[in-house]
């Protein structure tokens, strides 16, 4: 079976995330609220996780989700915009990151928060802890992730199939403040 990618438009969304983001506010509602700055100009952001690239000696920031073990329970992870050097503390909270892995299937959603915008994502989804260039050496740069799209909305999602074992997960975007209503988030764009 070969690998294929579907992407979804904000509309066809709408039910999915309406589910994730109840269970987010539970998520947010049990934790203390941290301070975090807005962004005024696009920037840089990856999903979170306990491992930065750095801790293997790339010098670009960013974090590495996984292992991830199929199962029947989603994960969560913030979307964090502007952190050098995994510091989320110098960046701003711009999205959580939802991954789905089963019966060999990822389900990888990006939802921005209100008054941001993605307008660029890239993906990698695969068995190394990082992507290999064609050298065979491993790379954090986006553009080398087999997974790419532009968007110009709050949500975009990738589905990855005939995976197996354990996963790694690596979500990078360029997200924007938006000029949007929260109102108009549900709208195709």
């Amino acid at each position: 079976m070969k690998k294929y990618l579907t992407i979804f438009t904000a509309v066809s969304l709408f039910a999915f995330l309406s589910c994730e983001k109840s269970e987010l506010n539970e998520i947010n509602n049990e934790r203390s609220p941290k301070e975090t700055t807005e962004l005024t100009e696009c920037e840089t952001a990856f999903g979170a996780s306990d491992y930065c690239f750095s801790e293997d000696g790339f010098n670009r920031w960013g974090w590495v989700i996984g292992p991830l073990f199929e199962s029947e329970e989603k994960t969560i992870h913030e979307i964090w915009a502007g952190a050098g050097r995994c510091m989320t503390e110098n960046g701003a909270l711009v999205g959580y990151l939802y991954v789905a892995y089963i019966d060999g299937v990822a389900t990888i959603t990006y939802d921005a928060e209100p008054g941001y915008i993605f307008t660029e994502t890239h993906l990698y989804v695969g068995n190394d802890m990082y992507p290999l260039r064609r050298n065979g050496r491993p790379t954090v740069a986006p553009g080398q992730y087999p997974y790419s799209e532009p968007v110009n909305g709050r949500t975009q999602r990738y589905i990855v199939d005939d995976l197996r074992d354990e996963i790694y997960v690596i979500a990078h975007s360029v997200t924007c403040p938006s000029e949007k209503d929260e109102d108009d988030d549900n709208e195709p764009n």
